[in-house]
């Protein structure tokens, strides 16, 4: 096989391009937006032209072991065959541009991912990248498949996407593959939005946003290098075509407490079901695989149709059929099972679920059982570990609950504690696919970057996790170490409990990051500032006489109304005062929000 050499010379990151020797261009979607990428942020960051800075790219040939030291890559040697494909090297000599070494586009996109994170705005103007002029460095990550769970819940603008638009979606798929994440899976709440024509909320304009938006945010995704999971609650159904059929509804918990879930064993219920899930299924058909959520709300314990005598069977004929709906879109599509929150359901109502359930899909997919990726979470709760699945040969997945998405909790919570260490359990487990949970998605983002960065090394110490995102995100390494320090407190104030000795510093810290980051990076961010100070208002609140309290109310209700983004929190400030109020004073360590 002929070695390939990409970028055979240094060119201007503001037109990066992909070259194979004595070929014509060849710019691999998953590379060149990449590229993209970087000339974003380094224009950003005001480099342009002759200031722009450079990189060389050089795809290595696995096939051709003596081609030399950085050729060759020794570290990808004793590596499993996905690491050698994600992995990249990065060096820099005296005197040169930083290149990026890889075996595949993959790891070269990787590769630039991380080399964009190093930018930073340059003294007198433009952009450099935080490398020294002898810079050697090696990255292949701990986990193969690693995503973020956006579900697409409760409508917050513009925290939650029900209102983006093409450039937002676009903008926050790029902070995804920023973070080196390579799945993006996601949820709709079928309750309130459709696309099956069976329900008058298909007309709604939050239903045709949606499914308008999605299918492009699907693509942009997959050519950012995204592999894209559709996740599913089967017996989910929307609310108007509940409300018109008692009959249908389930007999679980769920429905007792409002959520539009019916038996799928009621014949006109299952058509209903099907329907509304082929016509999801045929607006978003580029989607890579489906994740079938049965309790998540659903599911019927019934015993009038035989829900509860043979739930087992009744989940295997969920999968069985919705895997064949999606295989009529995607022949090659994948298939993976959610076991939330499997246990706890089996405990209250005697009945085992679990074994049979993975029993019959064997059966069922007997020539594909081994392809399915059984998930489950890492606390062996509620939910189990999908260890006894492993031991049978199928495919695992970890999900990091690190949210309760009834709590519309905005703000963000680094969870500096808890994420490195379901990493390092995902890890140890040797899962395929670990993701984690977001909904109030956009005010969140700094969360997915700390926890993509722990899917890659889960050892890496929370302290230097936290300084490499807070010196990206501000262009500066001042200001990171500053923005460090606020975001360590604000980790403390969310996970351990709001204290009011933690306002000040936290204030502090937050004053002297804002003046020295980089200008052009500050828009992307700017909810950052207005979060902070809402936080330091409600520590300063604990404990405090009553008319402090107002004072610290007022605060944060200012602080919230600088930003754009918390506009729909600031209309009703004093409410969400006093609910982000009763949540912080605890801590998220002892109640979870």
């Amino acid at each position: 096989m002929r070695f390939r050499r990409w970028v055979s010379a240094a060119v201007p990151a503001t037109a990066l391009a992909c070259r194979m020797a004595g070929a014509g261009p060849v710019q691999p979607p998953i590379v060149q937006t990449a590229l993209d990428a970087l000339r974003h942020r380094a224009a950003l960051l005001g480099a342009s032209g002759r200031r722009a800075p450079a990189v060389r790219l050089t795809r290595l040939d696995p096939d051709r072991p003596r081609l030399g030291d950085w050729d060759l890559i020794p570290e990808l040697a004793p590596l499993r065959p996905w690491q050698r494909r994600q992995g990249y090297a990065i060096r820099r000599q005296p005197g040169r541009q930083p290149e990026v070494a890889a075996q595949a586009p993959e790891g070269l996109a990787f590769g630039l991912a991380h080399l964009t994170g190093l930018l930073r705005a340059a003294p007198g103007g433009g952009a450099r990248f935080d490398l020294p002029p002898d810079a050697r460095l090696f990255e292949a990550p701990a986990i193969e498949e690693r995503g973020e769970y956006l579900n697409i819940g409760y409508d917050i603008p513009p925290i939650t996407p029900h209102t983006w638009d093409a450039a937002r979606w676009r903008a926050y798929i790029d902070q995804l593959a920023l973070a080196r994440l390579n799945r993006f899976y996601f949820f709709l709440w079928g309750s309130d939005v459709t696309a099956w024509e069976g329900s008058r909320l298909s007309r709604t304009e939050t239903s045709r946003r949606l499914f308008s938006e999605l299918p492009g945010a699907i693509r942009y995704a997959r050519r950012r290098g995204l592999k894209v999971v559709l996740m599913l609650g089967p017996t989910l159904i929307p609310n108007d075509v509940y409300d018109l059929h008692p009959d249908w509804h389930a007999d679980i918990e769920y429905a007792r407490h409002g959520f539009p879930v019916v038996c799928p064993n009621h014949p006109e219920a299952w058509k209903a079901i099907t329907a509304a899930l082929r016509a999801q299924l045929d607006r978003l058909r580029a989607v890579d695989a489906v994740q079938v959520w049965f309790y998540d709300p659903g599911g019927c314990w019934c015993e009038a149709r035989g829900c509860k005598q043979g739930q087992a069977a009744s989940l295997a004929r969920q999968v069985r059929e919705f895997a064949r709906l999606f295989r009529r879109v995607n022949p090659r599509g994948g298939l993976e099972v959610n076991l939330w929150p499997m246990a706890l359901w089996e405990r209250e109502q005697k009945v085992e679920v679990r074994k049979p359930l993975v029993r019959a899909l064997r059966r069922d997919f007997r020539s594909g059982w081994r392809g399915i990726t059984m998930v489950g979470t890492a606390e062996e709760g509620p939910t189990p570990t999908p260890r006894w699945e492993k031991e049978l040969g199928f495919r695992t997945g970890l999900f990091i609950f690190a949210a309760n998405p009834e709590s519309g909790y905005s703000f963000l919570t680094p969870h500096l504690r808890y994420v490195p260490w379901s990493a390092r359990v995902a890890r140890d487990f040797g899962v395929d696919a670990c993701f984690g949970h977001r909904l109030e998605a956009w005010t969140r983002l700094p969360a997915t970057a700390l926890m993509a960065q722990w899917l890659w090394n889960p050892d890496l110490e929370p302290a230097e996790a936290v300084r490499r995102l807070s010196c990206s995100l501000m262009g500066d390494d001042r200001a990171g170490a500053a923005l460090a320090g606020a975001i360590t407190l604000l980790d403390r104030i969310t996970d351990e409990g709001a204290a009011p000795e933690l306002a000040g510093p936290l204030r502090a810290a937050a004053a002297e990051a804002w003046p020295l980051a980089a200008p052009g990076l500050l828009k992307e961010i700017e909810y950052l500032p207005a979060m902070l100070e809402a936080v330091a208002a409600v520590a300063e609140s604990v404990g405090a006489a009553p008319e402090e309290l107002a004072r610290c109310e007022a605060r944060f209700a200012e602080a919230l109304r600088r930003s754009p983004t918390f506009a729909s929190l600031a209309a009703d400030a004093p409410g969400a005062f006093r609910r982000y109020r009763e949540m912080l004073l605890p801590g998220w360590r002892n109640r979870m929000f």
